[in-house]
């Protein structure tokens, strides 16, 4: 039943990676001592804030220049792969659709079977023999699933983020329950054609 799968692919084979001695290990170094260097600096006055600003701007360009240089050599290797993904995606699917019409059609006669040996018990009949395949079973697990959610008790509830953020943002004001409070976000722009 098991077939073997050639795949053509018109994506290059071959990946090059980045030189580490050449390019990384400097990159690596330089924004090490960028690191320590700003965990040195104090401000502590308007001039030293505004000088942090500029500094800021400078390094967004420069990461996103470094974000541009890795994506050079990342976006090839993730296309290949999103390819891949893509070709084998309906066989995988075509599988487990197999896989779960077969377990619903063995759980059928499973339970069929259970029931004829229930009725033959009570009838006092001869019951069926239990149905057997090596590396199947099926067992009857219990679960819960919500039918009417205004029965559920509270501890039972969990609130939506999504829907709390929403109706603050339209309303301004808090629901019940939760507060409003001031986060710090801070954020810098650098020049957008910096590469």
């Amino acid at each position: 039943m098991t077939e073997e799968i050639t795949v053509v692919a018109d994506t290059p084979t071959t990946l090059t990676p980045p030189s580490y001695e050449e390019i990384i290990r400097p990159e690596l170094s330089r924004a090490r001592g960028i690191r320590d260097l700003a965990a040195s600096i104090k401000i502590a006055d308007h001039l030293a804030y505004a000088e942090a600003g500029e500094i800021i701007k400078g390094l967004r360009a420069d990461a996103k220049a470094i974000e541009e240089g890795r994506k050079r050599f990342t976006k090839p290797a993730l296309d290949w792969v999103a390819a891949i993904r893509d070709w084998y995606r309906p066989i995988e699917e075509a599988y487990e659709a197999a896989i779960e019409s077969l377990k619903e059609k063995t759980a059928a006669y499973d339970r069929m079977i259970k029931e004829s040996q229930r009725v033959a018990m009570v009838a006092s009949l001869p019951a069926p023999p239990p149905p057997r395949a090596e590396g199947l079973s099926h067992s009857v697990r219990r679960k819960v699933r919500v039918v009417t959610a205004a029965l559920v008790p509270r501890e039972f509830c969990s609130p939506d983020e999504a829907k709390i953020a929403a109706h603050f943002k339209s309303t301004g004001e808090a629901p019940p329950g939760c507060e409003i409070y001031e986060e710090t976000i801070t954020t810098s722009r650098g020049s957008r054609g910096a590469k």
